[in-house]
């Protein structure tokens, strides 16, 4: 084979592993890093360092509204803990309206403020989760 002909290649390569790098980078998903709402504190909605991610928190929630999102029937979880209303919707550990841990004494569309200050993570979980609102 020609040095000619191995400098071809090598030049075809090249020009290939460029266009990968350059469409991998152009295809990445884009992420807004000034946001509360980045794609790391939204896949793991009970890392405690994360900030509450907030989608309005000067809406009022009523009890009834509170109630309805009971995480049953296709319904967002909602939990209410010390005045503000948190969608767990997202979170693993809450399925089927209840959190599984808890072996039933936590549950979807209710005042879980006394139930997670007996918990043994305490509030420190909410950090990262969405705020609705506020009770």
């Amino acid at each position: 084979m020609k040095r000619s002909q191995v400098m071809v290649g090598v030049g075809v390569v090249l020009a290939v592993v460029f266009f990968v790098v350059i469409f991998s980078i152009a295809m990445r998903p884009k992420t807004d890093t000034g946001s509360s709402t980045t794609a790391s504190s939204q896949s793991n909605p009970e890392n405690s360092s994360a900030a509450p991610i907030t989608i309005n928190t000067s809406a009022k929630i009523s009890s009834a509204d509170l109630a309805k999102n009971n995480g049953k029937s296709g319904s967002a979880c909602w939990v209410a803990v010390n005045g503000k209303v948190y969608n767990v919707s997202s979170s693993p550990k809450w399925k089927n309206g209840q959190h599984t841990p808890s072996d039933g004494r936590a549950f979807c569309g209710a005042d879980m403020s006394d139930v997670i200050g007996q918990s043994p993570h305490g509030a420190t979980v909410l950090g990262g989760l969405p705020v609705v609102g506020t009770l």
